[in-house]
């Protein structure tokens, strides 16, 4: 499973179809909670990658672009 458990915080390590290495804090103690954002984000940067969609942003981060 690539999710971790670290200080009461799940973390997730995978890696993306183009090679690129994906660490990140989940941001919740519930287990179940963090294997679907693990997976919600793995089948995003799959989306984006593989079949060319473009990535979703916040309006915050368009704004800092």
């Amino acid at each position: 499973m690539s999710i971790k458990l670290r200080y009461n915080v799940w973390h997730c390590d995978f890696v993306s179809p183009s090679g690129k290495r994906i660490r990140q804090s989940l941001g919740t103690a519930n287990k179940k909670l963090a294997q679907e954002l693990h997976d919600k984000l793995k089948s995003d940067i799959w989306k984006v990658e593989r079949l060319g969609e473009e990535p979703e942003y916040l309006f915050e981060e368009a704004c800092l672009r």
